[in-house]
């Protein structure tokens, strides 16, 4: 059994969405001279063990993908789009097998699009959109029970959590701005928030499998193989507003926006991750693994108008490596490039 320890975290992701993905974590991992192997970590962390992490991400999207699953370039569509993203977790090992875990996140996403011809009934503008969706997330907080296999063959861990929804997520009034010297040119610009509105709930699974010995002294065991499974559900619906510009016939420069009455209901997530890792030294283990995401079941209703969302479903690989700098530093590098959508 390790001895308890505080464990910090502190990283930095690069990713360029549908091209690279590229993710640093740093951590203190103990207090003993000979650190635990990353394959030797249990799927809960030991009794009395804190863990707190800080990450960054900074996002350019460069494609997406079509309803047939080729991708497209955004650039050939006129819009661009950047994220940054800052991510905060806590987690707790109450005993060998129980620990809890806390989750908020922050982001600001920018998405503008080409200049458009709109006609408003008695002439036509161009209109260019700017959409800024930024705030801080609804926080997750998250139970974790390890059934068995603390340093056997097969270990596997369940849990279940709560998304609260005290975050804001009813959008601000847009802006209007006009471009100088041309009359006819106007950009929106759309503010959201990240909160759902809707408190979310989330089922886990973590099953892990050791190839070789199990984990002990002469540490012959190299390889292990993890299954993440999550599914989020937010049944709830929520009213809520959005906004319409309504174009004024007398007066071509003058618009204003009418606010609208909106349900929607968030759509159900379900994400699988296969990861195999193996410890090529004491210091270093190297990853490779797919993932999978699936997004189902959401909507949004504007008077008698009931839209369903698309459903949405990405294949990405992923290679990576853990390297135990110290007894009490680690850093994890993950790249994961997406393959299928």
């Amino acid at each position: 059994m390790q001895k308890n320890r505080l464990i910090w975290k502190l990283g930095i992701m690069l990713v360029v969405s549908l091209v690279l993905c590229l993710s640093s974590i740093a951590q203190i991992t103990g207090l003993s001279d000979q650190p635990e192997r990353y394959i030797d970590r249990p799927l809960t962390l030991h009794s009395n063990n804190m863990e707190f992490s800080f990450g960054y991400q900074f996002g350019v999207l460069s494609s997406i993908y079509d309803n047939k699953g080729n991708s497209v370039s955004i650039a050939d569509a006129g819009i661009a789009s950047s994220s940054q993203a800052a991510n905060f977790q806590f987690t707790y090992g109450v005993t060998e097998n129980w620990q809890v875990q806390a989750f908020v996140n922050y982001s600001y996403i920018n998405t503008s699009t080409a200049m458009v011809a709109q006609s408003t009934g008695n002439k036509v503008m161009q209109t260019e959109g700017v959409k800024k969706t930024s705030g801080m997330f609804d926080p997750e907080l998250r139970l974790s029970y390890l059934l068995f296999g603390n340093d056997k063959k097969l270990s596997l861990s369940v849990g279940g959590g709560l998304t609260l929804p005290v975050s804001a997520y009813k959008p601000d009034k847009p802006e209007i701005k006009y471009f100088a010297g041309s009359p006819d040119e106007y950009q929106f610009i759309y503010n959201n928030h990240n909160g759902a509105g809707s408190m979310a709930y989330n089922f886990n699974m973590v099953l892990k499998y050791r190839f070789g010995g199990i984990s002990d002294n002469n540490r012959t065991s190299k390889l292990i193989v993890r299954l993440f499974t999550d599914f989020y559900t937010t049944p709830g619906t929520v009213s809520t507003n959005d906004w319409q510009y309504v174009f004024d016939a007398k007066n071509p420069n003058d618009f204003t926006f009418q606010e609208l009455p909106v349900k929607y209901k968030k759509g159900d997530w379900l994400v699988n991750r296969l990861y195999f890792d193996y410890q090529a030294y004491t210091i270093a283990s190297f990853m490779f693994g797919l993932s999978n995401r699936l997004y189902f079941h959401g909507w949004k209703q504007t008077a008698d108008l009931k839209v369903s969302e698309y459903d949405v479903s990405e294949t990405a690989f992923s290679v990576g490596t853990h390297i135990q700098a110290s007894p009490r530093l680690r850093i994890d590098e993950l790249f994961t490039l997406p393959v299928m959508g």
